[in-house]
């Protein structure tokens, strides 16, 4: 197992790496600290809620992690600190990767750059996993063969990009997505795509937004105009209730 808390088979996108320094004598701050996330909100959150003073950041190690990210598509967000407690930072929820115990700073810190990279390489494989790559057409899943078809290829996918708040991820697959129906039915797509997203709808409203948004894209598509009305209907009633 790489993570010491998360699921390695499904990153965050967001990770705190630690490493402990000790000594003969007593060693003061204890640990070094990196929070890297792909949400900047993530880290913004982290500084409004600690006292900055605290911080005390390694320029030379957050420039090796700048340079990392040259290697892969995912964009993080990252502070680098030192700390004499673990106790006040969000570890239930954030990934979480302990890189051990060193006397040496340098050797810390090069442990954390180590695990930093293993982790941006397996998130941004597991991303690229869910981006669709081989260019695909609605036409080619004749009636009750589409719904399936774009629930794995492309909702779901969705689905994983908002929870994950990627903005890149999300992007790519509506581009796709879009792709997949010729650019024909954009209009039916974004407001889809909104329903998954919107914050200020309950969950349970939410699914049965994504459900009729789903079936009249399928109904516009297959040119079926009254079922789309119906559902257009439906859609509104949910809206003012």
């Amino acid at each position: 197992m790489f993570l010491t808390k998360g699921n390695d088979d499904n990153l965050e996108g967001r990770v705190i790496i630690y490493a402990e320094l000790y000594g003969d004598v007593p060693v003061e701050p204890k640990y070094l600290v990196t929070f890297a996330s792909i949400d900047k909100n993530d880290i913004a959150g982290l500084l409004a809620k600690r006292d900055c003073k605290e911080y005390v950041k390694y320029n030379d190690l957050l420039q090796e992690m700048e340079e990392s990210l040259d290697f892969y598509e995912q964009d993080f967000f990252f502070i680098a600190f030192k700390t004499n407690s673990m106790h006040d930072l969000p570890m239930n929820t954030w990934d979480v990767k302990y890189a051990g115990a060193s006397f040496n700073p340098q050797k810390a810190k090069g442990r954390i750059n180590h695990y930093f990279n293993r982790y941006i390489k397996r998130y941004d494989q597991q991303i690229r996993g869910l981006i669709p790559q081989v260019d695909d057409n609605y036409k080619n899943y004749p009636g009750v063969f589409l719904k399936p078809a774009i629930m794995e290829k492309y909702i779901t996918p969705l689905i994983i990009a908002v929870k994950k708040n990627n903005a890149k991820l999300t992007q790519a697959v509506m581009i796709k997505f879009n792709q997949f129906f010729d650019a024909q039915f954009t209009c039916e797509i974004e407001p889809l795509v909104n329903s998954i997203s919107n914050p200020s709808i309950s969950q349970p409203k939410r699914a049965k937004i994504l459900k009729y948004r789903i079936n009249k894209l399928i109904a516009v598509c297959n040119e079926d105009y009254k079922e789309a009305a119906v559902l257009r209907d439906k859609l509104r009633e949910i809206y003012i209730s």
